[in-house]
Formats: structure tokens, sequence, C-alpha cells
């Protein structure tokens, strides 16, 4: 019997320091993870990871990017080096193992079996978590800096997007208006029902750091919710924001607003009061939150300037 007791504890003794083993290796801050000079091979889950990683590194530095980078990553749809980076439309653990990563960006949206399996692979993991204001921006950008050995430059990052913060808010601050009469409401309808924005997303922010008020905040419903026509003329905002279509083309969102008749009395549509951002800036949770607050404001500032003048 004590022999037996014996093996079992030996047993779980190295079941538990094989876990360890593991955990080390696949975390992206313990000493066995030092980046040999220039050998990045890294892999993000998700179009602002992206945007994170071009703050500090080359694209060649990059093994593979979501499809849906080109589109809602600034940096991807500007820089052509990124389009020679492989894409994949889905992440799995296949998604990593193909391009032998040392270190893989985890998004809220990998699902827990994933990690498992690349943990066990022995591939190191790193999680910036949620970016939903500047204070979880700034918490990204220094993570990343400490595992990329860049401590250096994500503090002259942080300086650096500081300034254009501090410069937006001086802005606001001297063209501040009073806060009934900019209201603004995030909007999208793809043809399946309405979403609006309210705390812990990022456009929340944006709208607060642009200098507006988040009408859908008074329907005190948290994250991205359902939003019906009915909520939609109760808010009647002053402005509505809808992403950008393509091509000159209105989006399918600004399209069903200006058609359906209950929408179309809204004050912000019949005076023609929307605002359009790109997709890359209205879903935007990388430090191209500070730049959609800057054209919000900019945006806004060009519409009330059309708006005084009728």
């Amino acid at each position: 019997m004590k022999r037996f007791q014996t093996i079992t504890t030996v047993v779980s003794l190295l079941i538990l320091a094989a876990i360890a083993i593991i955990k080390v290796q696949s975390d992206p801050l313990s000493t066995n993870n030092k980046f040999v000079a220039g050998d990045y091979r890294i892999l993000p889950t998700s179009s602002d990871q992206v945007d994170l990683l071009g703050l500090f590194l080359t694209p060649d530095a990059i093994v593979g990017i979501p499809e849906q980078a080109m589109e809602y990553s600034r940096i991807a749809m500007v820089d052509p080096r990124y389009q020679k980076i492989p894409t994949y439309e889905r992440f799995v653990t296949e998604t990593a193992l193909q391009w032998d990563p040392n270190l893989v960006l985890i998004s809220p949206f990998v699902a827990p079996d994933t990690r498992f399996q690349l943990e066990k692979y022995g591939i190191s993991l790193l999680s910036l978590g949620k970016r939903a204001n500047w204070k979880d921006l700034k918490s990204s950008i220094q993570k990343l800096g400490k595992v990329l050995g860049k401590r250096g430059l994500a503090d002259s990052l942080i300086a650096k997007h500081e300034a254009r913060l501090e410069s937006l808010d001086a802005i606001v601050e001297a063209q501040a208006r009073p806060t009934d009469e900019n209201r603004v409401l995030s909007y999208a309808n793809y043809g399946t029902g309405g979403w609006g924005a309210g705390v812990g997303l990022s456009i929340d922010s944006v709208i607060k750091r642009a200098g507006l008020k988040n009408a859908a905040l008074e329907l005190n419903r948290p994250g991205a919710f359902a939003m019906s026509f009915e909520d939609l003329i109760q808010l009647d905002p002053d402005y509505i924001i809808v992403v950008e279509g393509k091509n000159g083309k209105p989006s399918s969102t600004e399209q069903t607003l200006i058609d359906h008749e209950q929408t179309a009395s809204l004050r912000a549509v019949k005076n023609g009061r929307l605002l359009r951002l790109p997709a890359s800036l209205l879903s935007a949770s990388s430090q191209e939150m500070i730049t959609a607050a800057e054209e919000l404001h900019r945006i806004w500032r060009a519409a009330e300037a059309k708006r005084a003048q009728n």
C-alpha cells in the first residue's frame, strides 16, 4: 500500500512538473523566451493587434494576420508590405502551427481549447486584454514593449500618444458646447437588426474624448446591445455615427436609416447630420482610438459649421 502511495505521489509530482514546464515555455515574460535579436515570428489574432505590433516592428516580424485586418487595421490598409503577409479566415490551433510563431497574441475571442492546445505545444501566448479607453491602451503598449524587449520605445510611444490626447483635450475644451446640443449615437444595422454602443466599448470612449455625449447611455445598456427603431425614435440624437460606405455609396446602415419610414423622421437623418467614420476607426481598439476621436471631433465641427450657416 505504501509503495502504491509512493508511486502515485511521484507520478503526481511529474505531472505537476510537466505542467510547470509547459507554462514556463508558453509564458512570454519568462527568462526562457527572450527573443534573439531580430528573431520575431509573431502571430496576431485580431486587427487591433496588427496595429499595435506596427508600433514596434516591421511587417516581416509577423507570420500571419486575420483576413479582416485588411479592412479594419489602419496600418495594414496603408502599408503595402502587409499585403504580402499570409492571411487566415479563422484562428484555430492548426493556424498557429503551420507558421511556427514564437509568440501568439491572444484576443478575447480565441477559444479556451485553442489556448490549451497552443500551450501544450509550448508556444508563447500573450493576452493584451480588452482596450476600451486610454488606460487600457497604455497598459497594452507597456506590456507589449516589455515582452518585445522594447520598453524604451513603449515609453516614447506612450508620451507621443498622451501629447496627442492633451492637444485634442485642449481643442475640445476651447470649443466646448452644452451637452444637450451634442448628443450623438453610434448605430449599426446590417439588415438583421440595429445595434447601439454603450459603456465598455471603445467607441464610447472615442465619443467622450471628442467632446460629445453618447446618447446611448440614456438607455442604461452596457456594451453592444440590440437597438430597435423605437429606441432610436426615443433618443432622437442630434447626430448619428455610421460606418462609411464604399466607393462613394452609403453603407447599409445609412441606407436603412434613410429608407425606413420610422427612422427617416429622425432629426439627424432628415437634416443630414450623419457622421461617417471608416470601419477601421469606428471599431478601433488600438492606438487608432485616438485617431478616431480626432477625426470624429473634426467631422462634427465641420457639420456644426454647416449647421450654423443654414
